[in-house]
């Protein structure tokens, strides 16, 4: 080979090299990445459970027990948040790769403990704390307890066991002050505090076992000592849950008048009597000395005797409204019964005569004619009949009778100011529920007494419905408050 082509081809070698140099820079693309970081996995658990997680402050969204993913290695903040207790933070140095394991004790943290601060009116309460009786009285502190609910009961004598639920935190001191119900004079029995489903009472009995029968908007109720019965439309043949009135004859058979019909009911079995009505609506029940049973509805007045059912009405007898709003006999066996204007009738078995304010005393004429509705009526001990008649703007006066002169009683005060909405006559006890308190008429004392409280349970507000236990002592119904017992000695 001649000198010129060994040149040639040094020149196209050179060349190549030179390409292929520059190639090589083309596809550099500067510092390899270090190997990538290891992840973990923390699997998280917490005494008590539930207890949110956190990592680096953030909420995870997450509770325990649970696990915590793709978590690169270095230092990393866990955090769990638990209500009631002190949160716990704790740093991990995630090294080595795989899985990690955290357990948190609340409990471990001598800050998680809570104290409760408990008193009472009365002092001097034993105290149950979860249903375990504590050797301790009111005032005083419980101290360390886990956070949480807690049940606390106290009593005392001659007042109301009561009990309630209370959240103690961790790290503070929580406050609870009860007051016990004094039934001392008074005991009270309503929706919150006893069985009773409603608070809503329209009629009080008590039968010859000393068994009380109470009427309520949602059914009739029965109360022996401590045991409680309920008969609705659901377990009985009764049609409706409202009951307006009831009474207890000779036999201790109870009578039942409701909103839609009237039933009987001797401890076993039940009968409807409904449809000897002239309206299934019951008002008021009687039972007179000579044994039959009068029934006031709302289209009339019936009578049953041994076997026998009687209607009379405006237009078959001296009634003069269909409407019977109450009844009471007489010392001569006469019956007497009120109706919504005005008119007291009276029916001796073959006469009728009345009395509205045209007749009684002209004093009540500025009460308005025919606007006043006899809303009770009694005989006390005396044989005076007590009449309480109520004006459609709220006006209301309360008359007697002697068996020949009509009196008006001036001093409403007898009554709070207000007028009865029930009369209930025992030996030489009558007994007024008042639209606002209680009023007792003691003829062994000659005395009248007034009560506007009872006790902080028991309001003495529209009291519908009295009547008086076989060991005298009074009950009393109310529109708002349930019933409520004032014990025999304290009238």
């Amino acid at each position: 080979m001649n000198i010129g082509r060994k040149f040639n081809y040094l020149i196209i070698s050179l060349s190549i090299l030179l390409t292929l140099a520059s190639c090589d820079k083309e596809v550099f693309t500067g510092i390899p990445d270090p190997a990538p970081s290891k992840y973990y996995q923390i699997y998280i658990q917490s005494k008590p459970n539930s207890a949110s997680i956190y990592l680096n402050s953030k909420n995870m969204g997450i509770k325990t027990p649970d696990s915590l993913k793709w978590i690169p290695e270095g230092n990393q903040l866990i955090t769990l948040k638990l209500p009631l207790y002190q949160d716990t933070t704790i740093t991990l140095n995630l090294t080595g790769g795989g899985t990690k394991n955290l357990f948190v004790d609340f409990s471990m943290n001598s800050k998680n403990v809570g104290n409760l601060n408990l008193g009472s009116d009365p002092v001097g309460a034993e105290l149950w704390l979860n249903d375990t009786h504590l050797d301790k009285k009111t005032p005083c502190v419980i101290s360390r307890l886990v956070p949480g609910d807690y049940k606390v009961k106290l009593t005392s004598p001659l007042h109301r066991a009561d009990s309630t639920n209370i959240t103690v935190p961790s790290f503070k001191t929580t406050d609870l002050f009860i007051t016990l119900e004094d039934t001392s004079k008074w005991v009270s029995y309503n929706t919150r505090n006893s069985p009773m489903v409603s608070d809503y009472i329209f009629s009080l009995a008590c039968d010859k076992n000393n068994v009380e029968w109470i009427g309520t908007a949602n059914g009739l109720m029965s109360l022996s000592g401590k045991k409680w019965n309920l008969y609705k439309t659901s377990n009985s043949i009764l049609q409706s849950d409202f009951i307006s009135c009831i009474g207890v004859d000779s036999s201790n058979k109870k009578w039942i008048g409701t909103s839609a019909g009237l039933f009987t009911y001797d401890g076993t079995t039940w009968q409807d009597y409904s449809s000897n009505l002239p309206d299934p609506h019951v008002t008021a029940i009687l039972f007179d000395k000579a044994g039959s049973v009068w029934i006031g509805t709302y289209g009339g007045l019936v009578k049953f005797s041994t076997s026998t059912w009687s209607v009379y009405n405006i237009n078959n007898s001296g009634l003069k409204e269909n409407l019977v709003t109450c009844l009471t006999e007489d010392n001569t066996g006469k019956i007497w019964m009120g109706t919504p204007h005005n008119y007291i009738n009276i029916f001796d078995g073959k006469n009728w005569k009345y009395y509205d304010n045209t007749n009684i005393n002209s004093r009540i004429n500025g009460v308005g004619k025919d606007a006043l509705l006899i809303q009770a009526m009694a005989m006390d001990s005396k044989g005076i009949i007590w009449v309480s008649m109520v004006g459609p703007t709220g006006g209301a006066i309360v008359l007697t009778f002697d068996g020949s002169t009509w009196n008006i009683i001036t001093g409403m005060s007898y009554f709070g100011g207000s007028y009865p909405l029930a009369m209930y006559s025992k030996g030489d006890f009558l007994i007024f529920g008042n639209y606002n308190g209680l009023s007792v008429q003691n003829n062994i004392k000659n005395s009248f007494s007034y009560f506007k409280t009872a006790n902080s349970a028991l309001q003495l507000f529209r009291l519908q419905a009295v009547t008086m236990d076989n060991q005298n002592n009074i009950w009393v119904g109310s529109f708002f408050y349930g019933i409520g017992k004032f014990k025999n000695g304290n009238f």
